[in-house]
Protein backbone atom coordinates (compact mmCIF):
# COMPACT_ATOMS: atom_id res chain seq x y z
CA UNK A 1 0.00 0.00 0.00
CA UNK A 2 2.79 2.38 -1.13
CA UNK A 3 1.79 6.02 -2.14
CA UNK A 4 4.28 7.75 -4.95
CA UNK A 5 4.23 11.37 -4.97
CA UNK A 6 5.74 13.82 -7.75
CA UNK A 7 6.49 17.02 -7.02
CA UNK A 8 7.23 19.43 -9.52
CA UNK A 9 7.76 23.46 -9.96
CA UNK A 10 5.11 25.41 -11.61
CA UNK A 11 5.70 28.30 -13.54
CA UNK A 12 4.04 31.48 -13.67
CA UNK A 13 1.79 30.83 -16.45
CA UNK A 14 -0.22 27.77 -14.58
CA UNK A 15 -1.96 31.08 -13.31
CA UNK A 16 -2.38 30.41 -9.38
CA UNK A 17 -4.92 32.57 -8.02
CA UNK A 18 -3.02 34.11 -4.62
CA UNK A 19 -0.24 34.64 -7.36
CA UNK A 20 0.83 37.14 -9.73
CA UNK A 21 1.00 37.04 -13.44
CA UNK A 22 4.02 38.99 -13.37
CA UNK A 23 7.50 36.75 -13.37
CA UNK A 24 8.73 39.15 -10.45
CA UNK A 25 6.64 38.35 -8.10
CA UNK A 26 7.09 34.31 -8.64
CA UNK A 27 10.47 33.84 -7.48
CA UNK A 28 12.25 34.33 -4.26
CA UNK A 29 15.17 36.55 -3.62
CA UNK A 30 17.72 33.97 -4.85
CA UNK A 31 15.87 34.01 -8.18
CA UNK A 32 14.14 30.66 -7.62
CA UNK A 33 10.68 29.55 -8.93
CA UNK A 34 8.04 29.55 -5.80
CA UNK A 35 5.03 26.78 -6.07
CA UNK A 36 5.27 23.63 -6.71
CA UNK A 37 2.56 20.75 -7.49
CA UNK A 38 2.49 17.19 -6.21
CA UNK A 39 0.95 14.10 -8.70
CA UNK A 40 -0.02 11.44 -6.59
CA UNK A 41 -0.36 7.94 -7.53
CA UNK A 42 -1.44 4.77 -5.70
CA UNK A 43 0.64 1.78 -6.35
CA UNK A 44 -1.98 -0.51 -5.26
CA UNK A 45 -5.24 0.92 -7.62
CA UNK A 46 -8.25 1.30 -4.93
CA UNK A 47 -11.39 2.53 -5.68
CA UNK A 48 -12.45 3.90 -2.53
CA UNK A 49 -11.12 6.11 0.27
CA UNK A 50 -10.96 3.38 2.87
CA UNK A 51 -11.63 -0.61 3.29
CA UNK A 52 -9.95 -3.35 3.54
CA UNK A 53 -9.12 -7.11 1.98
CA UNK A 54 -10.35 -9.49 4.22
CA UNK A 55 -7.78 -12.47 2.61
CA UNK A 56 -5.04 -10.56 3.13
CA UNK A 57 -5.80 -8.38 5.84
CA UNK A 58 -4.86 -5.28 4.25
CA UNK A 59 -6.53 -2.00 4.90
CA UNK A 60 -6.91 0.22 1.35
CA UNK A 61 -6.93 3.98 1.15
CA UNK A 62 -7.54 6.22 -1.91
CA UNK A 63 -6.97 9.98 -1.61
CA UNK A 64 -10.21 12.59 -1.40
CA UNK A 65 -10.16 16.07 -2.51
CA UNK A 66 -8.87 18.31 0.38
CA UNK A 67 -6.01 16.28 1.69
CA UNK A 68 -3.49 17.55 2.63
CA UNK A 69 0.06 16.63 2.73
CA UNK A 70 3.19 18.02 4.78
CA UNK A 71 6.45 18.50 3.08
CA UNK A 72 9.83 19.53 4.35
CA UNK A 73 13.67 18.87 3.91
CA UNK A 74 16.38 18.73 6.40
CA UNK A 75 17.21 22.30 6.23
CA UNK A 76 13.22 23.19 7.00
CA UNK A 77 12.55 21.57 9.80
CA UNK A 78 10.44 22.17 11.68
CA UNK A 79 8.56 23.72 9.24
CA UNK A 80 6.58 22.51 6.45
CA UNK A 81 4.70 23.07 3.06
CA UNK A 82 1.27 21.65 3.05
CA UNK A 83 -0.14 20.36 -0.18
CA UNK A 84 -3.63 20.43 -0.90
CA UNK A 85 -5.41 18.17 -3.45
CA UNK A 86 -7.55 19.72 -5.71
CA UNK A 87 -8.47 16.92 -7.77
CA UNK A 88 -6.07 15.09 -9.89
CA UNK A 89 -2.62 17.35 -8.33
CA UNK A 90 -1.77 18.83 -5.01
CA UNK A 91 -0.75 22.07 -5.38
CA UNK A 92 1.60 24.15 -3.08
CA UNK A 93 1.80 27.79 -4.06
CA UNK A 94 4.06 28.73 -1.58
CA UNK A 95 6.57 26.04 -2.11
CA UNK A 96 10.43 26.55 -3.72
CA UNK A 97 13.22 24.58 -4.41
CA UNK A 98 16.36 24.21 -2.68
CA UNK A 99 19.69 26.39 -3.37
CA UNK A 100 21.76 22.43 -2.30
CA UNK A 101 20.56 19.09 -2.83
CA UNK A 102 19.14 17.98 0.92
CA UNK A 103 16.67 15.13 1.19
CA UNK A 104 12.95 15.89 1.33
CA UNK A 105 10.28 14.37 3.66
CA UNK A 106 6.43 13.99 2.87
CA UNK A 107 3.57 13.15 5.60
CA UNK A 108 -0.15 12.90 5.68
CA UNK A 109 -2.13 13.75 6.60
CA UNK A 110 0.04 16.05 8.44
CA UNK A 111 3.10 16.63 10.10
CA UNK A 112 0.94 16.12 13.78
CA UNK A 113 -1.85 13.20 13.98
CA UNK A 114 -3.90 13.85 16.71
CA UNK A 115 -5.23 9.70 17.69
CA UNK A 116 -7.54 10.70 20.13
CA UNK A 117 -11.21 11.33 20.38
CA UNK A 118 -11.73 9.58 17.03
CA UNK A 119 -14.99 8.43 15.83
CA UNK A 120 -14.40 5.36 15.03
CA UNK A 121 -15.87 5.61 11.31
CA UNK A 122 -13.71 4.63 7.76
CA UNK A 123 -13.95 8.25 6.89
CA UNK A 124 -12.54 9.08 10.20
CA UNK A 125 -9.57 6.22 10.12
CA UNK A 126 -9.01 7.63 6.24
CA UNK A 127 -7.93 11.25 7.94
CA UNK A 128 -6.02 9.32 10.26
CA UNK A 129 -4.28 7.03 8.23
CA UNK A 130 -0.45 7.95 8.64
CA UNK A 131 1.71 8.01 5.88
CA UNK A 132 5.45 9.34 5.59
CA UNK A 133 8.50 9.05 2.94
CA UNK A 134 11.53 10.30 2.19
CA UNK A 135 13.80 10.82 -1.21
CA UNK A 136 16.26 8.26 -1.99
CA UNK A 137 18.74 10.73 -2.20
CA UNK A 138 19.07 14.30 -1.54
CA UNK A 139 18.04 16.55 -4.62
CA UNK A 140 16.89 20.44 -4.32
CA UNK A 141 13.80 19.42 -5.84
CA UNK A 142 14.34 21.77 -9.29
CA UNK A 143 13.18 19.06 -11.15
CA UNK A 144 10.73 17.62 -9.00
CA UNK A 145 10.69 14.96 -6.00
CA UNK A 146 9.86 11.53 -6.30
CA UNK A 147 8.73 9.84 -2.89
CA UNK A 148 7.61 6.69 -1.97
CA UNK A 149 5.62 6.60 1.63
CA UNK A 150 4.53 3.78 3.70
CA UNK A 151 1.93 2.99 6.30
CA UNK A 152 2.85 3.81 9.99
CA UNK A 153 -0.68 2.77 11.33
CA UNK A 154 -2.38 -0.29 11.82
CA UNK A 155 -6.49 -0.37 12.32
CA UNK A 156 -8.30 -1.73 14.67
CA UNK A 157 -12.06 -3.08 13.39
CA UNK A 158 -14.04 -3.13 16.96
CA UNK A 159 -17.11 -5.19 17.21
CA UNK A 160 -18.76 -3.29 20.21
CA UNK A 161 -21.35 -5.75 20.92
CA UNK A 162 -21.65 -4.66 24.55
CA UNK A 163 -22.66 -0.91 23.92
CA UNK A 164 -20.78 1.86 25.96
CA UNK A 165 -16.92 1.27 25.72
CA UNK A 166 -14.06 3.53 25.76
CA UNK A 167 -10.83 2.13 24.17
CA UNK A 168 -7.49 3.12 25.23
CA UNK A 169 -3.86 2.04 24.06
CA UNK A 170 -0.27 1.96 26.58
CA UNK A 171 2.65 1.89 25.25
CA UNK A 172 4.39 1.54 28.93
CA UNK A 173 4.30 0.81 31.95
CA UNK A 174 2.52 4.32 32.67
CA UNK A 175 2.19 6.04 29.19
CA UNK A 176 -0.65 5.86 26.95
CA UNK A 177 -0.81 6.72 23.13
CA UNK A 178 -1.79 10.24 22.30
CA UNK A 179 -0.51 11.01 18.73
CA UNK A 180 1.80 11.18 16.22
CA UNK A 181 4.75 13.81 15.63
CA UNK A 182 7.08 13.99 12.31
CA UNK A 183 10.40 12.76 12.55
CA UNK A 184 13.05 12.03 9.45
CA UNK A 185 12.20 7.92 10.31
CA UNK A 186 8.43 8.59 9.92
CA UNK A 187 6.47 9.17 13.04
CA UNK A 188 7.55 9.56 16.63
CA UNK A 189 4.53 8.33 19.10
CA UNK A 190 3.34 10.90 21.65
CA UNK A 191 2.41 9.90 24.93
CA UNK A 192 0.99 11.11 27.85
CA UNK A 193 0.85 10.20 31.50
CA UNK A 194 -2.94 10.61 31.99
CA UNK A 195 -5.23 7.99 29.89
CA UNK A 196 -6.34 9.33 26.49
CA UNK A 197 -9.20 7.55 25.50
CA UNK A 198 -8.70 6.86 21.56
CA UNK A 199 -12.84 5.94 21.02
CA UNK A 200 -15.34 6.41 23.29
CA UNK A 201 -18.89 5.34 22.16
CA UNK A 202 -22.16 4.60 23.99
CA UNK A 203 -23.62 2.36 20.82
CA UNK A 204 -23.06 -1.25 19.94
CA UNK A 205 -21.32 -1.60 16.15
CA UNK A 206 -18.16 -1.78 14.38
CA UNK A 207 -15.86 0.98 14.93
CA UNK A 208 -12.66 1.65 13.23
CA UNK A 209 -9.58 3.45 15.08
CA UNK A 210 -5.98 3.77 13.91
CA UNK A 211 -2.97 2.93 16.24
CA UNK A 212 0.82 3.32 15.85
CA UNK A 213 2.43 0.44 14.08
CA UNK A 214 5.54 -1.47 14.83
CA UNK A 215 5.47 -0.69 19.01
CA UNK A 216 4.26 -2.70 22.00
CA UNK A 217 0.95 -1.60 22.96
CA UNK A 218 -1.47 -2.76 25.39
CA UNK A 219 -5.47 -2.10 24.03
CA UNK A 220 -7.68 -1.67 27.11
CA UNK A 221 -11.64 -1.68 27.49
CA UNK A 222 -11.64 0.91 30.50
CA UNK A 223 -8.73 -0.67 32.85
CA UNK A 224 -9.09 -4.46 31.41
CA UNK A 225 -6.61 -5.41 28.65
CA UNK A 226 -7.97 -6.75 25.50
CA UNK A 227 -5.16 -7.86 24.07
CA UNK A 228 -1.52 -6.92 24.15
CA UNK A 229 1.36 -7.11 21.69
CA UNK A 230 4.89 -8.05 21.34
CA UNK A 231 7.60 -5.93 21.26
CA UNK A 232 7.56 -5.65 17.45
CA UNK A 233 3.86 -4.72 17.90
CA UNK A 234 0.92 -4.59 14.79
CA UNK A 235 1.94 -4.56 11.47
CA UNK A 236 1.76 -1.44 9.16
CA UNK A 237 -1.35 -1.10 7.04
CA UNK A 238 -2.97 -4.42 8.43
CA UNK A 239 -6.08 -4.32 10.24
CA UNK A 240 -7.27 -6.44 13.49
CA UNK A 241 -10.26 -7.35 14.78
CA UNK A 242 -11.42 -7.28 17.90
CA UNK A 243 -14.28 -7.84 19.94
CA UNK A 244 -15.97 -6.74 23.19
CA UNK A 245 -18.95 -8.01 24.07
CA UNK A 246 -20.98 -9.70 27.33
CA UNK A 247 -21.37 -13.32 25.51
CA UNK A 248 -19.57 -15.20 23.01
CA UNK A 249 -17.92 -18.68 22.14
CA UNK A 250 -14.54 -19.98 22.94
CA UNK A 251 -12.92 -23.43 21.77
CA UNK A 252 -12.85 -26.26 24.49
CA UNK A 253 -11.19 -29.48 23.89
CA UNK A 254 -13.44 -32.19 25.87
CA UNK A 255 -11.62 -35.68 25.97
CA UNK A 256 -10.95 -35.79 22.21
CA UNK A 257 -13.21 -33.48 21.10
CA UNK A 258 -12.96 -29.41 19.96
CA UNK A 259 -16.29 -28.09 20.93
CA UNK A 260 -17.21 -24.27 20.89
CA UNK A 261 -18.52 -23.37 24.34
CA UNK A 262 -20.59 -20.45 24.96
CA UNK A 263 -19.79 -17.62 27.68
CA UNK A 264 -21.50 -15.38 29.71
CA UNK A 265 -20.27 -12.77 31.51
CA UNK A 266 -22.37 -11.15 34.43
CA UNK A 267 -20.58 -8.24 35.56
CA UNK A 268 -18.42 -5.48 34.23
CA UNK A 269 -15.16 -6.44 34.79
CA UNK A 270 -16.24 -10.02 35.60
CA UNK A 271 -14.99 -13.41 34.65
CA UNK A 272 -16.81 -15.34 31.45
CA UNK A 273 -18.52 -18.37 32.59
CA UNK A 274 -19.17 -21.04 30.60
CA UNK A 275 -22.96 -22.15 29.28
CA UNK A 276 -22.67 -25.14 31.27
CA UNK A 277 -20.61 -27.43 33.59
CA UNK A 278 -18.30 -29.51 32.69
CA UNK A 279 -19.54 -33.00 31.58
CA UNK A 280 -22.49 -31.83 30.32
CA UNK A 281 -23.78 -30.97 26.91
CA UNK A 282 -26.40 -27.95 27.91
CA UNK A 283 -27.13 -25.87 30.69
CA UNK A 284 -29.71 -28.18 32.60
CA UNK A 285 -27.62 -31.29 32.93
CA UNK A 286 -26.00 -31.44 36.15
CA UNK A 287 -22.62 -33.09 34.34
CA UNK A 288 -19.80 -34.67 36.12
CA UNK A 289 -18.54 -34.72 40.24
CA UNK A 290 -14.62 -34.30 40.56
CA UNK A 291 -12.69 -34.27 43.89
CA UNK A 292 -10.70 -30.95 44.71
CA UNK A 293 -7.73 -32.18 43.96
CA UNK A 294 -8.84 -33.22 40.23
CA UNK A 295 -10.38 -29.80 40.22
CA UNK A 296 -7.45 -27.99 40.96
CA UNK A 297 -5.10 -29.52 38.80
CA UNK A 298 -6.35 -31.20 36.06
CA UNK A 299 -7.99 -28.92 32.69
CA UNK A 300 -10.71 -30.44 31.68
CA UNK A 301 -12.27 -27.78 29.21
CA UNK A 302 -8.75 -27.67 28.03
CA UNK A 303 -5.85 -24.89 28.06
CA UNK A 304 -8.82 -22.04 26.90
CA UNK A 305 -10.57 -21.95 30.04
CA UNK A 306 -9.76 -22.30 34.09
CA UNK A 307 -11.65 -22.75 37.67
CA UNK A 308 -13.19 -19.53 38.86
CA UNK A 309 -11.14 -17.83 41.37
CA UNK A 310 -12.11 -17.89 45.26
CA UNK A 311 -12.79 -14.26 44.82
CA UNK A 312 -14.83 -14.62 41.50
CA UNK A 313 -17.35 -16.19 42.98
CA UNK A 314 -17.51 -13.67 45.93
CA UNK A 315 -17.87 -11.13 43.30
CA UNK A 316 -20.72 -12.93 41.77
CA UNK A 317 -22.18 -12.94 44.89
CA UNK A 318 -21.98 -9.39 45.35
CA UNK A 319 -22.93 -7.96 41.59
CA UNK A 320 -25.92 -10.42 40.85
CA UNK A 321 -29.27 -11.26 41.70
CA UNK A 322 -30.65 -14.99 42.28
CA UNK A 323 -33.58 -16.94 41.28
CA UNK A 324 -34.17 -20.78 42.73
CA UNK A 325 -35.78 -22.44 39.05
CA UNK A 326 -36.57 -25.28 37.34
CA UNK A 327 -35.65 -26.18 34.62
CA UNK A 328 -36.22 -29.20 32.27
CA UNK A 329 -37.59 -30.58 35.58
CA UNK A 330 -33.65 -29.89 37.19
CA UNK A 331 -33.68 -27.52 39.89
CA UNK A 332 -31.13 -24.52 40.60
CA UNK A 333 -29.82 -21.38 40.63
CA UNK A 334 -30.49 -18.99 38.14
CA UNK A 335 -27.91 -15.92 38.16
CA UNK A 336 -28.80 -12.92 36.96
CA UNK A 337 -26.38 -9.46 35.62
CA UNK A 338 -27.48 -6.36 37.05
CA UNK A 339 -28.26 -2.93 35.01
CA UNK A 340 -26.92 -3.30 31.34
CA UNK A 341 -26.06 -6.38 32.22
CA UNK A 342 -29.25 -7.68 33.41
CA UNK A 343 -30.44 -9.71 30.20
CA UNK A 344 -27.16 -12.08 31.09
CA UNK A 345 -27.97 -15.17 33.29
CA UNK A 346 -26.27 -18.62 33.75
CA UNK A 347 -27.85 -21.59 35.64
CA UNK A 348 -26.08 -23.49 38.11
CA UNK A 349 -27.86 -27.10 38.61
CA UNK A 350 -28.35 -28.48 41.85
CA UNK A 351 -26.41 -31.21 41.44
CA UNK A 352 -25.34 -31.73 45.22
CA UNK A 353 -22.23 -33.81 45.85
CA UNK A 354 -20.73 -37.19 45.83
CA UNK A 355 -19.94 -39.35 48.48
CA UNK A 356 -18.93 -42.72 49.05
CA UNK A 357 -22.32 -43.75 49.52
CA UNK A 358 -23.42 -41.98 46.46
CA UNK A 359 -24.89 -38.53 45.66
CA UNK A 360 -26.43 -36.30 47.89
CA UNK A 361 -28.75 -33.63 48.10
CA UNK A 362 -29.30 -33.48 44.44
CA UNK A 363 -32.14 -31.02 43.05
CA UNK A 364 -31.49 -29.15 46.57
CA UNK A 365 -28.14 -27.92 47.36
CA UNK A 366 -25.30 -27.02 44.58
CA UNK A 367 -21.85 -26.87 45.08
CA UNK A 368 -19.05 -25.68 42.98
CA UNK A 369 -15.26 -25.81 43.23
CA UNK A 370 -12.98 -22.71 43.00
CA UNK A 371 -9.57 -21.96 43.17
CA UNK A 372 -7.99 -20.52 45.76
CA UNK A 373 -4.69 -18.25 46.74
CA UNK A 374 -4.74 -20.32 50.32
CA UNK A 375 -2.82 -23.31 48.92
CA UNK A 376 -3.36 -25.29 51.52
CA UNK A 377 -7.55 -25.04 51.89
CA UNK A 378 -10.02 -26.28 49.13
CA UNK A 379 -13.30 -23.80 48.24
CA UNK A 380 -16.36 -24.15 46.59
CA UNK A 381 -19.61 -21.66 46.05
CA UNK A 382 -22.65 -23.32 47.76
CA UNK A 383 -26.31 -22.54 47.76
CA UNK A 384 -29.46 -24.53 48.70
CA UNK A 385 -33.26 -22.99 48.41
CA UNK A 386 -35.58 -23.04 51.44
CA UNK A 387 -34.47 -20.02 52.21
CA UNK A 388 -32.11 -19.39 49.07
CA UNK A 389 -28.77 -19.19 50.58
CA UNK A 390 -25.27 -18.07 48.38
CA UNK A 391 -21.89 -18.69 50.00
CA UNK A 392 -18.09 -19.45 50.10
CA UNK A 393 -17.34 -22.57 52.25
CA UNK A 394 -14.13 -24.22 52.61
CA UNK A 395 -13.91 -28.13 51.94
CA UNK A 396 -11.98 -30.88 52.54
CA UNK A 397 -11.23 -31.60 49.09
CA UNK A 398 -12.46 -35.28 49.52
CA UNK A 399 -15.94 -34.93 48.55
CA UNK A 400 -16.89 -34.76 44.55
CA UNK A 401 -18.82 -31.41 43.47
CA UNK A 402 -19.29 -30.11 40.03
CA UNK A 403 -17.27 -27.84 38.26
CA UNK A 404 -18.35 -24.42 36.08
CA UNK A 405 -15.68 -22.91 34.12
CA UNK A 406 -14.72 -19.35 33.31
CA UNK A 407 -12.33 -18.37 30.19
CA UNK A 408 -8.71 -18.11 30.51
CA UNK A 409 -7.94 -14.68 29.68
Amino acid sequence: MKKTFIFGLIAAALGFTACSSEDDLNVNDNNQKKGMVLRATVEQAVGTRATFTDNEGVWQFAFAVGDNVSVSNIDMFPDFYTFTNEGTEFKCEGAKAEEGPVTWYAYFPSNEIDLTNQSGTKADVANKYALAGATTSATTGEEGLNITMSPKVAILVIDNQKGTIDINVKNGASTWVKGLTANADGFNVTTSTTKQNLLSVTTKGTYYIAVPAGIQLAVKYGDKVIKSTGTSGLTAGKYYNLTIATTGTAKATIGENNVDVKWIQLWEGGPKFAEYNYGAEKAENYGKYINGTNAQTKKYFGDNWRLPTTEEYEALIANCTYEWITVSDVAGLKVIGKDEYSSNSIFLPAAGYSANSGAKQVGVEGYYWTTSSQSTNYYCITFSNLPLDVQIIDDPGTRKQSVRYVLAE
